[in-house]
């Protein structure tokens, strides 16, 4: 149970930061690199817009397919959610946690005659050596499942 409230800790990390209003030209360039043509929702307009595109006073992009322009200043943050950012973070977790998974599966799983000690490290062995392959690839696609939100704020 600890493993996984670690795993949903890791992988529930967002990004978070501050922009002053009116925006200059590097948080401009910044908010771009990392937003434009994404999905994004805008607080507190309960607003989300498709393809976004930033300029240094306004937001466009497209809601329910019909294009729509917000001006900054009314928009208290924005977020949205990377999926490779939540594959590599599931990744690296699947380093972890899936030898340790999978050799505590092998282990329990584990069935072999009255008082042979064969069992519990042949599956120890074995389960850990499929949680090193499996765990990158199975927590990896949950955490692009997931992803990580990103969040910008302005002030």
């Amino acid at each position: 149970m600890r493993l996984v409230v670690l795993f949903i800790l890791v992988l529930g990390c967002a990004t978070a930061k501050t922009m002053t209003l009116p925006l200059d030209a590097a948080q401009l360039a910044d908010l771009r690199a990392e937003a434009a043509g994404e999905t994004v929702r805008l607080e507190p307009l309960s607003l989300t817009l498709a393809n976004a595109a930033f300029d240094a006073q306004r937001v466009s992009g497209f809601e329910s397919g019909k294009p729509k322009t917000v001006p900054l200043d009314s928009v208290r943050a924005v977020t949205w959610r990377t999926r490779g950012a939540g594959f590599g973070r599931g990744f690296l977790a699947g380093i972890f946690f899936g030898p340790l998974l999978g050799a505590a599966i092998g282990t329990a799983t584990c069935r072999a005659g009255p008082g042979s000690d064969v069992c519990p490290s042949v599956g120890l062995a074995v389960g850990g050596a499929l949680g090193i392959v499996a765990g990158p690839l199975l927590f990896g696609a949950l955490g692009a499942i997931i992803g990580v939100e990103n969040r910008i704020d302005f002030k």
